[in-house]
């Protein structure tokens, strides 16, 4: 097989969705309900969770059609997730991260800072089992089981100098974007360590931190995009009033191929980052954050990002138990298949409860143009695709422990790029549909 048949099995269709969403499927499979655990002693609490949910997928290829312009392959599909976790008892769940920003801002109404603990903590892992029950002995072989294991541990979280250690391990399995007996699972984790100096009764905190990411595929065939990237920063952060926050971030990395320096295709970078940015309650119902800043890729060969970066969201809570968010962003991405991509993203954000009822929903569009497309892919260096996307989630609480849940979700990537796969023309633009239907528990 040649290098530029590998190339197009590894399917740049699932990497237009999101070149760095390995956590993509943890994201999906977070339960919406989690009772008061099992005591370890005075300190963890172990907390079990199952979810068993079955549903159809509209295009398990992630393709329009296969290359005898076929139309998509649909199954239906069963999911069990089963984990766990084990935290201490001061810890509190992290925020929601939104795509465009961090959280800089504070919520609404701060709770009172938990009592004084040495050391504050979370573990947890999962397993996700996809079982796809169709006749088509390629999509059955496509039943897989995910992974996804992560620990975060901050040692004196309310001294004047603290210390974080984070792990995240994801075995994200996905199929081709070709009907076949193959599949891109993919091996992902980050670990990060850093401190932060922040004096008790000052508004002020600076830290720094180290980063290293292990991007790897299973399969032979996409061996080419195994990636080592170390990253490090540094990070200030002002209180300035009780409901705002500046910060600046810089943060300067190393990006390169993990393994055979010799299957290398892709151009080495150093990504550098400078940033500075505000969070801010305006009202008691309205928050705003945002940043600017400016971004350099250092890539070695091909096409270069040097630019500005920025970003802003804006929340409104409509009523005590509804709040609605939208976010605009630009930034970059280092890529699998290119030297990066970069977005114009629109997102928005609704989360709702009706009694027992917990709905949420979001959609957006993202501008997406990748550049230094790898040349032995067969088609032109540079690609622009329109991603549309978009889920609606509903939950009814049976118990503080145990939900009904359902959800859709659709993803569209429209793009006019095409490129060559085992000497034929083809284009990863596709159209995908999900829909499920389950029972979570977290005790």
């Amino acid at each position: 097989m040649t290098r530029t048949i590998k190339l197009g099995l590894f399917g740049l269709a699932l990497s237009a969705m999101a070149t760095s969403t390995a956590g993509a499927q943890t994201a999906e499979t977070e339960a919406v309900v989690e009772g008061p655990g099992v005591a370890l002693g005075e300190g963890a609490v172990f907390h079990p969770a199952i979810s068993v949910e079955t549903g159809v997928v509209s295009n398990v290829f992630y393709e329009d059609g296969d290359r005898a312009n076929n139309d998509p392959v649909a199954s239906a599909i069963a999911r069990v997730v089963a984990g766990f976790s084990i935290a201490s008892q001061t810890h509190k769940l992290a925020e929601e991260e939104t795509p465009a920003i961090e959280n800089e801002g504070d919520e609404e109404n701060p709770e009172e800072p938990p009592p004084p603990a040495k050391v504050d903590f979370r573990f947890g892992a999962q397993a996700i089992l996809n079982g796809y029950l169709s006749s088509n002995d390629n999509v059955q072989d496509q039943t897989d089981v995910g992974v996804g294991v992560n620990g975060d541990v901050t040692f004196l979280p309310q001294g004047d100098f603290s210390v974080r250690l984070a792990d995240e391990f994801i075995r994200d399995a996905r199929p081709h974007n070709f009907e076949s007996t193959g599949n891109l699972n993919r091996d992902y984790n980050h670990f990060m360590a850093g401190g932060t100096l922040q004096p008790q009764g000052r508004t002020i905190s600076v830290g720094a931190r180290y980063e290293n990411t292990i991007d790897r595929f299973e399969s032979d065939e996409a061996d080419f995009a195994n990636r080592l990237q170390h990253l490090i920063g540094l990070r200030g952060e002002w209180r300035l009033y009780p409901y705002t926050k500046f910060f600046a971030d810089a943060s300067y990395g190393f990006f390169d191929t993990l393994g055979d320096p010799s299957m290398q295709v892709k151009s080495k970078s150093n990504p550098l980052r400078l940033q500075v940015g505000v969070g801010t309650a305006l009202t008691e119902v309205t928050t705003l954050r945002g940043y600017i800043g400016y971004a350099n890729g250092f890539y070695d060969q091909g096409t270069n990002f040097s630019n500005v970066i920025g970003g802003a969201e804006f929340g409104y809570r409509y009523t005590q138990y509804g709040r609605f968010r939208i976010i605009a962003d630009y930034n970059f991405r280092d890529s699998l298949q290119a030297n990066f991509y970069r977005d114009y993203a629109l997102l928005a954000f609704l989360d709702q409860q009706f009694g027992l009822f917990v709905f949420s929903a979001d959609g957006g569009v993202r501008l997406r143009k990748y550049e230094s497309v790898l040349g032995n892919v067969g088609g032109d260096t540079s690609r622009d695709d329109v991603l549309l996307s978009g889920a609606a989630r509903l939950a009814y609480l049976l118990r503080d422990w145990l939900a009904i849940t359902a959800r859709f979700e659709v993803t569209v990537d429209q793009t006019d790029y095409t490129y060559m796969a085992g000497g034929i023309t083809d284009s990863p633009e596709y159209t995908r549909y999900e829909a499920y239907l389950g029972v979570s528990a977290a005790f």
